[in-house]
């Protein structure tokens, strides 16, 4: 769980308005990345988990590797380490990296 000073940090490095720092997590935020998208973005597309990580999530496929080294870099400046990769697939989704490795488990 992130303490107030850290939430504090990724909502400064991502650029959000500290006001929303009250809000549950996750919020919606617009997308670091959105001039990547393929398709059209909305305004629900991309997700801070900022409860535990920081973690963004992105609906569209073409940001998901510039996500993903912003979110290592944010949570390695929040929390001093980057080992937790969840933010590339929403709860219930796996990640092409674990779908490799489950797909290598099962040979």
């Amino acid at each position: 769980m992130l303490n107030d000073r850290q939430v504090r940090k990724t909502f400064e490095l991502l650029e959000i308005p500290l006001k929303r720092m009250n809000e549950s997590s996750p919020i919606y935020i617009p997308c670091p990345y959105q001039e990547k998208h393929t398709k059209p973005t909305r305004a629900r597309d991309c997700q801070l988990y900022f409860n535990d990580g920081p973690n963004i999530f992105c609906f569209h496929e073409s940001c998901r590797e510039a996500l993903r080294e912003l979110c290592d870099f944010v949570r390695f400046e929040v929390t001093g380490s980057n080992t937790n990769s969840a933010f590339i697939s929403a709860p219930g989704q796996t990640t092409n990296s674990q779908s490799r490795s489950s797909k290598r488990a099962k040979r």
